[in-house]
């Protein structure tokens, strides 16, 4: 089976734009991050989008995905939370491997404890938001 395509999935701060770049580089593909493709169909920022309600968020997380999961020879870093959603596992199902990168969440907050764009820990201190990352993680 050939591969033309690999999606990358895991929580936030578990390093999908990191290494999806860094493979995509050396695979010589195109990197996609959804995310930031969401930021650019939009016009707004993500803590934006969630303000209007994680609806509008998710509603546009899905409209970007299905427009790149058939991309050829590319590397595409799905949302944190994108594949909760069973109609983005529609989207994906099939259309190349799905690899799913794992951080402890002492880890994962080390990473995003200074980072504004991240919605679902907006508000809290440290140990709120390490409650928020282990509480969203069993979910998923």
């Amino acid at each position: 089976m050939k591969i033309e395509r690999l999606f990358l999935t895991g929580f936030m701060g578990s390093g999908k734009t990191v290494v999806g770049r860094a493979l995509a580089r050396e695979l010589g593909w195109e990197f996609v991050d959804t995310d930031e493709l969401v930021e650019d169909r939009s016009g707004r920022t993500i803590p934006e989008l969630f303000g209007m309600g994680e609806e509008v968020f998710r509603r546009w997380e899905h409209l970007c995905l299905r427009e790149v999961a058939g991309r050829r020879r590319a590397v595409i870093a799905l949302g944190g939370g994108a594949l909760a959603r069973e109609e983005n596992w529609e989207v994906v199902r099939g259309k190349g491997p799905v690899v799913c990168l794992w951080a402890e969440p002492e880890t994962i907050l080390a990473r995003v404890r200074e980072d504004l764009h991240r919605p679902l820990l907006a508000g809290l201190d440290d140990e709120g938001k390490l409650r928020r990352i282990r509480e969203l993680l069993e979910r998923r």
